[in-house]
């Protein structure tokens, strides 16, 4: 299936930008049981994070988008903000052979007052978590 950014321009002619999906996406589930997911099947729609009603949200989720029954979730409370971000990672060690070779590493958390937490996804889909969002990804391996 194909995905779809749906922006408009200037004039507010709608505007399709194709959109690949990733191997680990988002979706939240509302308080009143509707669903946002990152790539909505029905519909072909990538949807951004800015779409996203934080004051509504019942739980958020992180799920693999070939298996989604490998899924992270979190159960919300109000006053957390989403997280969801990727880190390119480059490793000269691990990486030797090519030196333009970069791991892309999947980041999904929340922050509450000064309270974070984070989960990172590697590229062998080992996770990592912690309440620090600046740790050295290179001492895990990215391959």
């Amino acid at each position: 299936m194909q995905y779809f950014l749906r922006t408009t321009d200037e004039k507010g002619n709608e505007i399709l930008k194709e959109a690949i999906p990733e191997r680990w996406v988002w979706a939240v589930l509302y308080k009143d049981d509707t669903e946002l997911h990152q790539f909505e099947d029905d519909t072909g729609t990538f949807h951004q994070i800015k779409e996203i009603k934080h004051d509504q949200i019942k739980l958020a989720g992180l799920y693999n988008f070939n298996d989604p029954k490998r899924k992270i979730m979190i159960p919300w409370k109000e006053g957390m903000k989403f997280i969801h971000k990727y880190i390119n990672v480059h490793s000269h060690v691990q990486h030797a052979d090519d030196i333009n070779a970069t791991a892309r590493v999947y980041v999904f958390g929340y922050k509450i007052g000064n309270e974070h937490h984070y989960t990172y996804i590697l590229p062998n889909d080992w996770m990592i978590y912690s309440n620090e969002e600046n740790i050295d990804l290179t001492t895990f391996p990215l391959t």
